[in-house]
């Protein structure tokens, strides 16, 4: 095969070769015997609620929600660490549209991004093969920022913010990042247009933490689902 047809393979099948690289990397985390405390925590904590017990009333971390309700979806270690597999994978295809958006037509920088990206989040130096909340927040958040760029729905973008927030409350300061950021970029013509986006980023935004403190409310548990989640991370 000549030089020209393995570039013209390269440029139409890139994203495929990116993916087989992250495949390969992380494909050794679905064998490795548990050795990280954190991921027992989650998983003993999605057992207790499958046990009937309340988040932050029975049983307690300091972490939101969503981490927990993965681990109770999977229930065991192996299927734990699959679902953050795949995760991780749809992450990657997010991150190349975010990255082909930034870009535009200047495909190697493109490429260069998505494979380091996809690269150092599979390090296990940087804790990439770990079901962690920063890595899992990172897919809801990409998944935000471009919707925002493509200029489509803020009220979901809003509403993806919301979900990484859930897992862990960084997410909640991209978000208002992305509001200030706003602003400061528009032009006074497009200050109206831009407070009624605003307006839905936020309603967007209380789309699932709203129905988490209302849950927490009932079930006697809101200051220290406030406490642990929120307030202990905000440092």
């Amino acid at each position: 095969m000549d030089e020209k047809k393995l570039k013209k393979i390269f440029r139409r099948y890139w994203p495929v070769l990116i993916l087989g690289l992250f495949f390969f990397l992380r494909l050794p985390s679905l064998f490795e015997p548990f050795t990280y405390g954190d991921e027992g925590i989650y998983l003993a904590l999605g057992q207790a609620l499958r046990a009937g017990q309340v988040f932050y009333r029975d049983i307690h971390d300091n972490k939101p929600p969503m981490l927990y309700l993965v681990a109770a979806l999977t229930n065991e270690f192996w299927l734990y660490r699959m679902f953050y597999f795949l995760w991780s994978l749809v992450t990657i295809w997010v991150f190349v549209k975010l990255a082909q958006k930034l870009f535009g037509k200047n495909k190697p920088a493109v490429i260069l991004a998505t494979f380091v990206f996809a690269f150092l989040t599979n390090l296990h130096t940087f804790e990439g093969n770990i079901a962690n909340a920063e890595n899992l927040m990172m897919l809801p958040t990409i998944g935000a920022f471009y919707l925002i760029l493509k200029n489509r729905s803020w009220f979901w973008s809003g509403a993806l913010l919301s979900l990484a927030t859930l897992f862990k409350i960084p997410a909640g300061f991209d978000f208002a990042a992305f509001l200030v950021f706003g602003f400061l970029v528009a032009k006074k013509k497009e200050c109206l247009k831009l407070f009624h986006r605003a307006a839905m980023a936020v309603i967007g935004f209380s789309l699932s933490l709203s129905p988490s403190h209302s849950h927490y409310a009932t079930q006697g548990a809101l200051t220290p689902y406030l406490k642990a989640a929120f307030f202990q991370n905000i440092p």
